[in-house]
């Protein structure tokens, strides 16, 4: 029998990223983590403007190999339903700017703005990332990240 999926957990760019570069010092702990959402207990989210951010950074950043795995996690993942893609429609984006202008001096990007909006709007409490900009209007991460004075 499956565990009752108990907790939503929204992934954000930071942490696929660091997830896909095994020379980077913190790569194991979000591997383990990202492990122990396999394992139930846990609703997994991400949405399109993440997929978009990370597939550029990827095409920029990495090798052809290292894309390739990605969509290939992401597809059967959503196939699985072990992860709910999150689709930024009109009314996120208008009200994501909106965001972006009274949080402008935290400086935080249209991303990060649609993805606080979708996870008020579908209920998600937490988030992992590994940058502040989340804590900075309020939303905790994991992992925890001390918030910059």
């Amino acid at each position: 029998m499956k565990k009752a999926l108990s907790e939503k957990i929204f992934i954000d760019t930071s942490a696929w990223l660091l997830f896909f570069q095994p020379e980077e010092p913190r790569h194991q702990e979000i591997s383990k983590m990202f492990r122990s959402f396999d394992k139930g207990g846990y609703k997994v989210f991400i949405s399109s403007d993440v997929v978009n951010e990370l597939v550029a950074r990827l095409v920029y950043c990495t090798n052809k190999q290292v894309l390739k795995r990605f969509l290939k996690i992401l597809a059967e993942s959503k196939k699985e339903c072990s992860i709910t893609e999150l689709w930024v429609d009109e009314q996120t984006r208008n009200d994501a700017l909106v965001l972006v202008e009274k949080y402008y001096d935290n400086k935080l990007s249209l991303t990060d703005c649609t993805s606080i909006v979708l996870m008020k709007r579908f209920n998600i409490s937490k988030v992992v990332t590994l940058d502040s900009d989340f804590i900075k209007v309020g939303i905790p991460s994991i992992p925890v990240i001390k918030r910059k004075l």
